[in-house]
């Protein structure tokens, strides 16, 4: 399959997973939404993949939601379009049959949280940090991301980081379980 912004490459039983808007920072608009649903969804029958990763670039695993589309999303239905596509984006990760990993470089903000938090493993790169400023601009974490964050963090923990809106860096992040591991940087192949 080809796509405008996903790019897959193998390397043995290990596929790695692009996010390619870099002039966005990866922000996620409905074209990028859909394209690595699919590119998730490609790997559910995918028996000589063992492990998939997913990462953006070294600047931004992502830089959440693509808020000019976002604000031009006036109607309901549109809004709640986004919504589901998210949704959807979200538990084809999680469903993956592979052992998932999310490796995050600079920012992983809102929506990019709700992905990275759909993998089964986070590394993070001392550049990376978690940020989930949804409250502070108007809007509502979604894409089914505070269940898996509770269960990540904890309740107590997940409303400090939805409602302080506070960055959270690799160590903090491994220290309260939203990472399984930080490094110096992610290795890119």
């Amino acid at each position: 399959m080809s796509w405008d912004t996903v790019t897959v490459e193998r390397q043995g039983s290990i596929a790695i997973v692009r996010m390619a808007r870099r002039e966005n920072l990866n922000a996620f608009n409905r074209e990028l939404t859909v394209e690595l649903t699919e590119a998730a969804r490609s790997f559910h029958n995918d028996h000589e993949a063992h492990a998939v990763i997913l990462t953006g670039t070294s600047r931004a695993f992502s830089a959440g939601a693509d808020l000019k589309e976002v604000r031009s999303a006036a109607s309901f239905a549109a809004q709640r379009e986004r919504s589901h596509l998210g949704r959807h984006l979200c538990r084809a990760w999680e469903e993956m049959p592979q052992t998932t990993i999310a490796a995050i470089e600079g920012p992983a903000v809102g929506a990019g949280v709700a992905l990275a938090i759909s993998c089964d493993w986070r590394v993070m790169a001392k550049s990376a940090f978690f940020y989930v400023p949804e409250v502070r601009i108007g809007l509502t974490l979604q894409w089914q991301a505070i269940p898996r964050l509770i269960t990540l963090v904890g309740p107590a923990r997940a409303k400090r980081i939805v409602m302080l809106c506070e960055k959270m860096g690799p160590e903090q992040a491994l220290a309260w379980g939203a990472c399984t591991r930080h490094t110096r940087r992610c290795r890119r192949p």
